[in-house]
């Protein structure tokens, strides 16, 4: 290979390294977008769980109140006010 073959081969080398690159930080460019929505989405799900931990969770040993027909049972259905506050006040 001559001298003037060499120096076309080099330039022919150069230009497609050039375009590579070119190539390249496109990719990377929408790599580090990606990036940034996935960071977003990251703070996103940290605002809503901090949110949902302000909310009364009941705890795991939670036992619903017994039902009858379906519907939970409640003791003091059908009893007026005064009545129940007098069961209160003998507890």
């Amino acid at each position: 290979m001559n001298k003037f073959e060499l120096k076309q081969n080099f330039e022919n080398q150069l230009k497609e390294i050039d375009e590579k690159i070119v190539q390249i930080q496109g990719e990377l460019t929408k790599a580090q977008e990606y990036k940034v929505k996935l960071q977003g989405g990251l703070e996103t799900l940290d605002l809503l769980i901090k949110e949902e931990s302000h909310l009364e969770i009941p705890p795991n040993d939670y036992q619903a109140p017994e039902e009858k027909n379906g519907m939970p049972e409640n003791p003091n259905f059908g009893k007026d006010e005064a009545s129940l506050n007098n069961n209160q006040e003998e507890e």
